[in-house]
């Protein structure tokens, strides 16, 4: 891996997200709410062979969502992340179809997970429903790291 494929990665997915929230928390923290959620990964909490970079950045996310969910807290505001696992989406389609479907053996649920299954999980963090939950990393793999 090349310094400028790790910065790239890092840029997005890390630094992004840190300029996204550092652009609305003012805003949140006047008028005393406000919920954030992050774009984590399993890959962030366990690793992947390949993916050194977004590993990395995910798993920053995951430090990043706990810190600001203690510090932000108190000013009435959540921070959250949900951790996809593998999703079918026009990325997935370019994987060979023989790591597709031994990944799909080894996910209890026994099927890629949809865009709904991730979008239902950020509905919910969204929520009043989740409003006791803040820290939090919902996986979203079916089953497929327990």
């Amino acid at each position: 891996m090349t310094e400028r494929q790790w910065d790239s990665v890092i840029n997005v997915d890390l630094k992004g997200a840190f300029n996204c929230i550092q652009a609305v928390v003012d805003v949140m923290t006047n008028q005393g709410s406000g919920v954030i959620i992050n774009a984590s990964s399993i890959a962030g909490i366990y690793g992947n062979i390949g993916q050194v970079n977004y590993a990395s950045a995910k798993a920053g996310l995951i430090g990043l969502t706990k810190t600001l969910a203690k510090e932000l807290g108190r000013k009435g505001i959540r921070t959250n992340a949900v951790a996809p696992g593998f999703v079918e989406t026009p990325m997935t389609e370019k994987v060979p179809e023989k790591f597709i479907k031994m990944m799909i053996e080894k996910t209890p649920l026994r099927r890629l997970g949809e865009p709904m299954d991730v979008a239902y999980a950020y509905l919910y963090l969204a929520s009043d429903e989740a409003r006791f939950v803040n820290g939090a990393v919902l996986g979203v793999d079916g089953g497929l790291v327990i």
